[in-house]
């Protein structure tokens, strides 16, 4: 009951902050079979298991006030919690006694232990990636550049004309989804979904798909730069690529429709995991120099700390990956690094 009333919150909050919700997630997503799926109090809910876990998938079309809407759509999932732990207090006190102790006791420590996790800034894993909390959304939040702000209205654009998920349903197979594609290989959702499962599970085909989809004549410039460099950015976590030279020709093209401090970045990463380390690294200095966004700083000093590493000097290594580790613990590309971290640097685990 805490974590729904937790999820219903944020939802809420989204919606009076002229958010669009798209649904409202329990338990976790990446399961083999369809939720069960239906519409409560005006919002989709997608049951995928026990809710020992929550999310709700919204998003804003504009860029009017975005920070304080954002925070407000975070913040309002504690909020909720907090209310329960009120009522809860109130009702161990007032509440009949026969009441008292199966609902108001036993409800009551649980969504305090809820606020506790949402409040507190940490990050919690599943499946191997590191997701920040609500409390550490609500400062990234805060941090947000103007550009970072720019490049998620134009994803956010670009789902919606699209008409797809921001990922492709995980209960679908690669089989399932290919299938689709070659009997709708002109269908850009269909492409979307093959992508975003071939990305998911590391296969290297994801770029023959890549290359297709961004040939649409119907995708505006602004959203083929967003699908590339969203592209390689995921590559680059993982780590490098056996295409580099599809990675190469990427970057190049990534670079021609939007050349800024973002994906000179991109470019150095590329640069510097096929080899031309050197080409990389100077590349790197400059978008480390003028970089404002925490994402172009935690990528920048993971790459230069493989560069100081490829260069044998260990100590300059390991003092960039403290960096970016202190920069974004939740960075996926961290795991690129974690060689070079002692055990200390280990980021704490929780989930909710």
């Amino acid at each position: 009951m805490g974590v729904c009333f937790h999820e219903l919150g944020h939802a809420i909050g989204c919606a009076l902050s002229g958010g669009k919700v798209d649904h409202i997630q329990l338990g976790v997503r990446f399961a083999v079979k369809p939720p069960l799926t239906f519409r409560f109090l005006g919002f989709k809910w997608n049951i995928y298991g026990f809710p020992r876990s929550g999310c709700v998938f919204g998003s804003f079309h504009t860029k009017n006030r975005y920070r304080l809407r954002q925070c407000l759509f975070i913040a309002a999932g504690p909020l909720a919690t907090a209310i329960l732990v009120a009522v809860g207090i109130l009702g161990i006190y007032l509440a009949d006694p026969v009441y008292r102790v199966p609902i108001f006791i036993g409800l009551t420590p649980a969504n305090v232990v809820l606020i506790v996790f949402s409040v507190i800034p940490m990050t919690y894993r599943h499946t191997g990636t590191a997701t920040p909390n609500d409390a550490a959304l609500f400062f990234q939040t805060l941090a947000y550049t103007d550009a970072e702000i720019d490049h998620l209205m134009a994803t956010t654009a670009m789902y919606s004309r699209l008409g797809v998920d921001a990922f492709a349903p995980p209960y679908m197979t690669l089989p399932d989804l290919f299938a689709q594609y070659r009997a709708k290989p002109d269908d850009l959702a269909v492409q979307w979904y093959l992508l975003s499962k071939l990305q998911e599970t590391n296969d290297s085909r994801h770029f023959d798909v890549l290359l297709r989809f961004i040939e649409a004549p119907q995708l505006p410039s602004n959203y083929i730069a967003v699908l590339i460099d969203t592209a390689l950015t995921a590559q680059l976590s993982r780590g490098p690529s056996d295409r580099p030279e599809v990675e190469e020709k990427l970057s190049r093209q990534l670079l021609e429709l939007k050349d800024d401090n973002s994906t000179q970045g991109t470019r150095g990463s590329v640069l510097i995991d096929i080899g031309r380390i050197e080409e990389g690294k100077a590349l790197l200095e400059e978008v480390l120099a003028n970089a404002q966004s925490k994402v172009e700083k935690t990528y920048s000093t993971i790459f230069l700390a493989l560069v100081a590493k490829a260069e044998g000097d260990l100590a300059q290594a390991r003092e960039y990956a403290a960096t970016a580790r202190k920069l974004d613990p939740s960075c996926p590309a961290l795991k690129r690094v974690t060689n070079l971290l002692g055990r200390g640097d280990s980021q704490r685990r929780f989930s909710r």
